[in-house]
């Protein structure tokens, strides 16, 4: 079978996937976009299994969405993704996300490539030209950095097994979760048009976690080393 460097999956929006007032769940479509992002390195012959074996992983830095209307309950979303670049350490995938051919959401995604035993960058050991091989135009994206140097403390959190992946990191989604439940405590908020996320440090079990809110910003520490940030634009 011929590889696709453009890949699509669909995904229904169930009651568990939706908010109370029937919107998809932030959290849900990031994990459904990570799965999306999954299985088309797998079919490229780039995913975890394959690099594992290299001593390398893809890590998750940063993303910004794009939200022009968030999908309702019962209703199918379906996600386009590609790769735009990949040099060296970096990559940049794309995704699109669609209602019948109504584009519903934008996410650019900057993933690095780790040395999981130096936890260095280093570049891609395997073959990843043919992520490249399509002919959609190329995109120019900044990705923004956290700002404020006034942080107002909200609570601490000590990591527990629940929170961890399969590396024994803390999961992506449940960094979202966090700074999402408290968003979302403001029930005068505006929709949300855009949401800025950099993953800055992995954090372990035991660890004491800190997060710190600025109006519709949220970072998260350990002893004031940042190991999240997350950005809220209404």
């Amino acid at each position: 079978m011929l590889f696709d460097p453009i890949h699509h999956t669909s995904f229904l929006l169930t009651q568990d996937a939706t908010t109370n007032e029937g919107f998809l769940r932030l959290d849900v479509l990031l994990e459904w976009i990570e799965k999306t992002a999954s299985e088309h390195a797998s079919l490229g012959n780039v995913n975890f299994e394959v690099l594992e074996k290299l001593n390398q992983a893809w890590v998750l830095y940063q993303w910004q969405m794009h939200i022009y209307r968030f999908p309702l309950r019962n209703e199918t979303i379906k996600i386009k993704t590609w790769v735009q670049e990949m040099q060296h350490a970096k990559s940049l995938r794309l995704f699109e996300v669609y209602v019948n051919k109504s584009l519903c959401i934008e996410l650019h995604t900057l993933w690095l490539v780790m040395n999981t035993q130096s936890r260095k960058l280093e570049s891609l050991k395997v073959h990843g030209a043919q992520f490249l091989e399509h002919s959609l135009p190329t995109k120019k994206i900044t990705f923004d950095r956290i700002g404020s140097n006034v942080w107002e403390e909200i609570h601490t959190i000590t990591v527990s097994n629940e929170h961890l992946d399969f590396v024994g990191h803390v999961n992506n989604i449940q960094y979202i979760k966090w700074c999402m439940d408290i968003f979302q405590q403001n029930k005068n908020r505006k929709p949300i048009k855009k949401v800025h996320v950099q993953f800055a440090k992995e954090s372990i079990l035991n660890e004491v976690l800190t997060i710190h809110q600025n109006e519709n910003q949220f970072k998260i520490t350990h002893h004031d080393e940042l190991r999240f940030w997350m950005k809220f634009e209404i």
